[in-house]
């Protein structure tokens, strides 16, 4: 229409190129209505310039918006957070900054819009240090917080793994949307804190939120990582009795779900109603069936996906590798090897190292050197691949020839537990002087050194670990584990007695414990006049 109008020698005016620029995505088309409104005389509308600079940004082409952006005569603060907006969707802190700086400068005050540029910047690179000083800098302005702000902040600060800060600006929000809720859900997951998010989801339904596409996908993550298989059910229950219509994401992560809560039939059933199935859809289905130690069939997944044209990435690959390590199938590994050289995955740190962690598993530790030295870039967790390889079948002193380029705590620590399996004392010595070298402090290392001294009947060196450990006042962790009944998680920790039932579960397994012997005596009694 727009060429017709032109064609009829009608001049358009800069509300027809702003309303077309409204639904621009295409380089090549934003640059005609660009050299339009050049051509028309509007190069003085500062609305339609803003515009223009803001699409630029929202292609990629920060740099041509920053050449319109200092050519332009008059800019307001709408121009500024175009801009700056621009370079926080490519990363690129040292140029927002910057702005954020000229902007003063020139007497152009910052405003929220600003701010919230400011911290999603931060929140990419997880820079907590630079986050903060914004967050400060919010703050002494003495601007009231909205949710586009708040939501920004939370971002940032669960980005960087700041989890108390995330939740203290979550609990202060009066009014919260679903997209703070959603945000507050997801970063807690991806902070290995589902039982938190599952607790914020649930806290989200009884203020009446009604949960997103996104937000029930993150709460089904967060089941998936507990294994929650009821909590999981539920969620899908009442996606159900509300009539969702989740997006594919969601979709995924039901699939994931079900697959981590050892349901294949359901995961399946989920997975062959999705209509439009994406890579992350195949990689959770052959990650589900590969991770319950069914290789055949996410062989053949693998098959018909490949069939479909979708192309398999490194997720897919690592996957059937971890199958085929567990399983000792090496057959299979060295097929999959194949298949990743004809397909051009590698090279790639997460398929290499895989590869390593297969053939070692699988017992054929040459070519497992191979595949290792092969590697373009050797990382700790290659390493520690590697040696772990050598130090389980008992050659933890050809681990130790190998020339790491660091002594890394964790990779000693793999030799040691290998020289405890084959009681080679004067080599686990050694090792053990070197870790206590490395990181004096940690009091894991003073334990693994007392279980070693004590398979080889060290006692002696069993109290002097424990000794050395007590005299630097060094504890260690407790450990934990968790149940979920009813819905509810419960966390439990070793010899802590705070949990409020405390007092009938010991009770209970006093019985259980007095019934089990009960039953075993009479078992042998039964056993004897027969």
């Amino acid at each position: 229409m727009f060429c017709d109008m032109r064609r009829e020698g009608i001049q358009p005016s800069s509300v027809t190129l702003l309303s077309l620029l409204s639904g621009v995505t295409e380089l090549t088309y934003l640059q005609c209505l660009h050299g339009c409104a050049v051509l028309y005389g509007f190069e003085s509308d500062i609305t339609l310039l803003n515009s223009i600079l803001n699409v630029y940004g929202k292609c990629g082409r920060v740099e041509d918006a920053r050449d319109l952006f200092e050519y332009m005569d008059g800019r307001d603060i709408v121009s500024w957070n175009s801009l700056i907006s621009g370079y926080s969707q490519t990363g690129n802190i040292r140029e927002v900054f910057q702005l954020l700086r000229k902007m003063r400068v020139e007497g152009i005050l910052p405003d929220k819009q600003t701010y919230a540029s400011a911290v999603s910047v931060a929140a990419t690179e997880s820079d907590l240090k630079l986050g903060k000083s914004v967050h400060g800098q919010i703050l002494r302005t003495g601007f009231e917080l909205d949710s586009h702000v708040e939501t920004a902040l939370i971002v940032m600060y669960l980005k960087c793994s700041n989890i108390d800060i995330a939740v203290q600006i979550f609990e202060r929000t009066a009014n919260k949307d679903v997209v703070l809720w959603t945000a507050m859900i997801s970063g807690l997951v991806q902070n290995d804190s589902a039982d938190r998010a599952l607790h914020v989801f649930g806290q989200m339904l009884q203020s009446r939120t009604e949960p997103s596409s996104a937000t029930i996908a993150s709460a089904l993550a967060a089941c998936g990582q507990l294994g929650s298989l009821d909590l999981g059910t539920s969620i899908h229950g009442y996606v159900l009795r509300q009539g969702m219509r989740l997006d594919i994401p969601a979709q995924n992560s039901l699939v994931s779900m079900y697959a981590k809560c050892a349901r294949l039939e359901q995961s399946r059933a989920v997975f062959e109603r999705i209509g439009k199935r994406d890579l992350v859809s195949w990689n959770a289905i052959v990650a589900g069936y590969a991770q319950n130690g069914h290789l055949r069939e996410a062989l053949v997944l693998f098959s018909e996906m490949r069939a479909t044209l979708q192309k398999p990435d490194s997720l897919t690959v690592v996957s059937l590798l971890q199958a085929c390590a567990s399983l000792g199938a090496l057959h299979q590994g060295k097929w999959i090897h194949n298949f990743t050289m004809r397909s051009c995955l590698r090279p790639c740190i997460l398929i290499d190292t895989a590869l390593v962690d297969m053939y070692s598993k699988c017992g054929d530790l040459d070519r497992a050197h191979k595949c290792f030295v092969e590697m373009s870039n050797q990382d700790l967790v290659s390493w520690s691949t590697i040696i772990s390889g050598y130090g389980c079948h008992g050659k933890a002193e050809t681990a130790l020839r190998m020339v790491f380029p660091e002594p890394a705590v964790d990779v000693l620590g793999i030799l040691l537990d290998a020289c405890r399996t084959k009681g080679n004392e004067e080599l686990g010595n050694i090792i053990a002087e070197e870790i206590f070298t490395l990181r004096p402090m940690d009091a894991g290392n003073y334990v693994q050194l007392a279980h070693s001294y004590a398979s080889m009947n060290r006692w002696d060196g069993v109290g002097e670990a424990w000794t050395q450990m007590r005299s630097l006042g060094l504890k260690k962790l407790p450990g934990w584990s968790f149940i979920e009944l009813h819905g509810t998680v419960t966390t439990f920790f070793t010899d802590h007695n705070t949990n409020p039932q405390y007092d009938d579960m010991v009770s209970i397994l006093k019985m259980l414990s007095w019934e089990m012997s009960k039953s075993s005596i009479d078992y042998i009694n039964q056993t004897v006049d027969c």
